[in-house]
């Protein structure tokens, strides 16, 4: 084996050597990171938890005052979305026909070589 071919195998191994460290510092990295959002995740599960043993059990919670203004706006959107589709269907059927016909006459005309 020459002293090139030694010095290129050397410099191979090297190589393969500082990219499995840096893989390792990757991997300790990740993990370090996801023990942080699992433990922040907890520490705002228990809180939530707590939130929720504060409320006394014979509170009463009004659904219709809560619930019953987004239900009615959201009642309120849907003649203005079913206005808003009819007002765009035709125009993007037109659009259709009109891109079928240009592609159609075009490779009319490719097969024309003109």
């Amino acid at each position: 084996m020459s002293l090139k071919t030694g010095l290129g195998n050397l410099r191979a191994s090297m190589k393969v050597r500082q990219e499995t460290a840096n893989a390792q510092v990757v991997s300790g990295t990740q993990r370090a990171r996801s023990a942080r959002i699992m433990g922040m995740t907890f520490a705002c599960a228990f809180v939530m938890m707590l939130a929720a043993l504060a409320v006394p059990a014979s509170a009463e919670i009004d659904l219709n005052g809560t619930i019953g203004p987004i239900i009615t706006s959201v009642i309120e959107l849907i003649p203005s979305i079913v206005e808003l589709i009819v007002a765009i269907v035709p125009a993007v059927i037109t659009l259709a026909i009109v891109g079928f016909i240009i592609k159609f006459l075009n490779q009319i005309l490719d097969m024309l070589h003109i």
